[in-house]
């Protein structure tokens, strides 16, 4: 492998070779070139073939390496590795729209291969029969063998997987359609590609195809990894190109547009606003080439018949006025030279009132004394302009009401797209186990789903998308979700404590056992689920509050709410008080657990782990255990132990702690997190950790180093307060209220 330092000086040195005589096919080769912006995504290849069928072939086959193109250089701020599988899924919609639209022949014969370079990476999809080589040290390799299938049968899975990998300087790499690998021998692959010049490779493939007088339709790409410095002198001016009728030119351009977003049925109330709006349209192509022109010719002659009465009102008026003036003139008043007076004193002389406040009936009086002396064609037009007024208005509104709704809507048709891509690229990181980008898009995805949500728009496609991420995020977390009916009702406690919740329960040997919190009885559950008493009410030792099992000595050690230590013996179904004397004069017990012959108590006042001996009647002096500094003593929730003793914490990390200091143990983290979670459960001769976390009804199962190895999802009809794991590991019993379920684990 070439170190750091020289990745900058590899590049790729590229021929192209199509040979397409056959006009049932269409045989088509892609190269593109990163722009400024986009270097760090680096060089697209492909080579494809398809059948002609009349041309759509041609037409589908342009159609996807578009979607391809732009989806992969469309943010060059993703890593490569995204942008390659976003644009594979692009790909995948464009070929399932086209099926949903009725063309599905393409699916029988479809052969392309895909590559996108950047630096030493280097990322490959194939679809149908499509072969990708790598030649290395003369050794060819098929490195795409089981990417793909044919004939296709679901489109969105035309391209289903990408292999990832690092080139190095003079590999040669082919890409080739379906009959690349029939055509052209593996040595002969491997003996070409010695020469390291793509021109003299393609020209040496082009001639071996003359030679073996081969009819067969192919496109292929030699594409040779060559160190700067000498990539000019490898391409060799004597390498002749093929006829340009035989390969795509390299300096056409293709009117690539960017994808419409995925087109989504429209429901019956968006189906009968279109046709309305369509009935509209038409009724205006009618307005606009019919009636319109009649209209302007009728508002011109009815102009001209209101310039005219206009002009003869405003003669009479002015003769009317002189008339009031003589009179005013010949009674003896001064007559003041404003107009707006005389005019004032020439309606008041007709009897019109002066107050300021009447004038809007003043208005509305003229206003109806002009229409009355307007012509009979006038006043139609009058009408029908101001109408034709009003409809402008409310089209106007309606117009820009619309346009907001389209906004909304092809900004949500974009968000759901671009959640559905990144749903199917979460899926497909996952099948690589990459498992980080896989948490990062499901998390976009999700974000997306919401902002749907809030839209209300496309809901059964929201319905859908989200559905999707919760089973791809159910993949990840290694979750199985477990329903009533994925369970078996072991017993009921019942029998005994009547309708008393039961909070607590523990397995010794193969039988559950369990403590009614108001009179201290004990009863017991065998493997069959028969339930009975083993002992009666207690006095004077305080009410249990939690226990632990001690399979070794088949006895359950149980804690009192004093605080205190009771131990009972199942063999002989007797209770004995022990004692016991904490560090701190207000001991706050939160949990126990047992190792051989010694207890450990977490004491929340003295902010410790004390470790306990076993004596005659009772347990030792404790003594402090944890005596490492970092380790965080104040919010240890439970603990359990198989030589470690492994703590569950109040934020949700688990620790593990051997001879008092933490060892390195680090758990997988897991979603939602474990803050809240209750009990922690494992033995010497278990393989797992059990992880009950009470919020979330689940069960999260780890092992010893920490690794997620499943999460139990359990019905939310239930309502566990405990669980415990038989022996075997292969089964959950969860106390649900005062039944106990047998939930089988799936290894």
């Amino acid at each position: 492998m070439e170190q750091e330092g020289s990745r900058n000086y590899l590049e790729p040195d590229v021929n192209e070779l199509v040979i397409c005589d056959d006009e049932r096919y269409v045989c088509e080769t892609y190269i593109f070139e990163p722009e400024a912006g986009e270097k760090a995504l680096g060089r697209l290849f492909v080579a494809g073939e398809t059948q002609a069928r009349k041309d759509t072939g041609k037409e589908l086959m342009e159609l996807v390496v578009q979607a391809i193109q732009k989806e992969y250089y469309r943010e060059p701020d993703r890593n490569v590795l995204t942008s390659f599988e976003s644009a594979l899924h692009q790909a995948n919609l464009v070929l399932h729209d086209a099926v949903e639209s009725g063309v599905r022949d393409w699916m029988g014969h479809w052969h392309v291969a895909v590559a996108g370079l950047s630096g030493q990476k280097m990322h490959i999809s194939t679809a149908g029969n499509a072969a990708v080589f790598i030649t290395r040290n003369n050794k060819l390799t098929l490195v795409s063998q089981d990417l793909a299938y044919s004939p296709i049968t679901n489109p969105l899975r035309t391209f289903a997987q990408v292999a990832s990998g690092t080139v190095a300087a003079r590999d040669v790499l082919y890409l080739g359609t379906e009959n690349f690998a029939k055509v052209f021998r593996r040595e002969d692959l491997a003996r070409f590609a010695i020469e390291h010049s793509a021109a003299n490779i393609g020209t040496h493939l082009h001639q071996l195809y003359m030679d073996q007088k081969a009819t067969d339709p192919l496109a292929a790409l030699v594409i040779s990894i060559l160190p700067q410095n000498i990539l000019s002198a490898a391409r060799s001016p004597l390498a002749p190109e093929l006829p340009i009728g035989q390969r795509r030119k390299r300096d056409a351009v293709m009117p690539l547009t960017p994808r419409q977003p995925l087109q989504i049925h429209r429901s019956a109330l968006r189906a009968v606003i279109a046709i309305m709006m369509r009935i509209a349209v038409l009724v205006w192509q009618w307005f606009k080439h019919r009636f319109w022109p009649l209209l302007r010719r009728g508002s011109r002659h009815g102009g001209a018949l209101l310039v005219r009465a206009s002009a003869v009102t405003g003669r009479n008026m002015q003769t009317l006025a002189k008339q009031g003036w003589r009179k005013k003139g010949q009674a003896g008043v001064e007559l003041q030279e404003s107009p707006a007076v005389g005019l004032v004193e020439n309606l008041a002389m007709r009897g019109v009132s002066l107050q300021v406040t009447s004038w809007p009936r003043r208005l509305g009086q003229g206003l109806m004394s002009l229409w009355q002396k307007l012509p009979g064609i006038s006043k139609i037009f009058a009408i029908i302009t101001l109408i034709l007024a009003i409809v402008l208005i409310v089209a106007l509104v309606l117009l820009r009401g619309k346009r907001t709704e389209d906004a909304q809507i092809q900004r949500a048709s974009e968000i759901l797209h671009e959640g559905q891509t990144k749903e199917a690229a979460a899926e497909t990181a996952l099948i690589y186990n990459n498992r980080d980008q896989a948490t990062n898009l499901l998390n976009e995805a999700s974000q997306q789903v919401a902002q749907l949500k809030e839209m209300g728009l496309y809901t059964d496609e929201t319905k859908a998308l989200d559905e999707a991420v919760s089973s791809v995020t159910d993949r990840l977390q290694k979750v199985m979700r477990v329903s009533s009916t994925d369970t078996r009702v072991l017993g009921d406690f019942s029998i005994i404590t009547g309708k008393q919740a039961l909070n607590k329960m523990t397995l010794v040997g193969d039988a559950l056992y369990t403590f009614n919190p108001e009179t201290n009885e004990i009863i017991r559950m065998n493997a069959e689920g028969a339930v009975d008493k083993v002992t009666d009410k207690t006095e004077g030792i305080g009410f249990f509050t939690d226990a632990i099992g001690q399979e070794a000595d088949k006895n359950i050690i149980l804690l009192t709410d004093a605080p205190g230590i009771t131990i009972f013996d199942t063999k002989d179904t007797k209770l004995s008080s022990q004692d016991i004397s904490f560090s701190s004069t207000k001991p706050d017990i939160k949990t126990i657990a047992a190792y051989g012959n010694r207890l450990y108590v977490y004491d929340r006042s003295a902010k410790n782990i004390f470790s306990f001996s076993k004596t005659l009647t009772g347990y030792s002096s404790g003594t402090a255990w944890v005596d490492d500094k970092d380790f965080p003593t104040d919010n240890v929730v439970s603990m359990a132990i198989d030589g470690s003793i492994y703590t569950l914490h109040q934020e949700g990390t688990v620790r593990e702690l051997f001879k008092g200091k933490q060892t390195n143990f680090e758990a997988e983290k897991v979603e939602p997190s474990l803050a809240g979670a209750s009990k922690i459960l494992t033995r010497e001769e278990f393989n797992n950790i059990y992880i009950f976390d009470l919020a979330n009804r689940r069960v999260v199962i780890m092992d010893k180093k920490g690794t997620l190895q499943q999460q139990i999802m359990l019905d939310v009809a239930m309502q566990v307060t405990d669980i415990a794991v038989a022996s075997d590991e292969k089964t959950i019993y969860a106390l649900d209220g005062t039944r106990v379920l047998a939930v089988p684990l799936e290894q």
